[in-house]
């Protein structure tokens, strides 16, 4: 899930038939790194699935930019003994507030407007 305020990367690389390697480490107990290649596709407010993914991640329409959803091809893992012990303290909340803050004051739609690259642009 995309909101808007952050960069949008991942947008701009699906646009352009662009590959993705999402990488699990464990950080706590057995090492371990996991890698998942695969492409994505974008799931925007038009798309029939979007509505779904709204009710599945319990989102207001207007805080979402778009989803993604990624077709894997591969898989691998490795030992992750280089990975060191970290500890996990939790999700961040500051960019969904901004959003929803936004939103509360009537300038999200307005923000998404101004802030909107189209894909054909984004590598220029």
């Amino acid at each position: 899930m995309s909101y808007p305020g952050s960069g949008n990367r991942t947008y701009t690389d699906a646009a352009n038939n662009g590959e993705f390697t999402i990488v699990f480490n464990s950080f706590e107990k057995a090492p371990k790194i996991l890698r998942i290649f695969c492409k994505a596709k974008i799931v925007e407010n038009v798309n029939p699935e979007f509505n779904a993914y709204l009710k599945l991640f319990n989102e207001k329409e207007e805080l979402v930019r778009n989803f993604f959803e990624f077709s894997i091809y591969a898989v691998e893992s490795s030992c992750g003994e280089g990975v060191p012990f970290m500890e996990y303290k939790g999700e961040r909340d500051a960019l969904k507030k901004w959003a929803v803050k936004l939103d509360k004051n009537k300038k999200l739609e307005e923000y998404k407007k101004n802030h909107f690259i189209p894909p054909d642009l984004q590598n220029i």
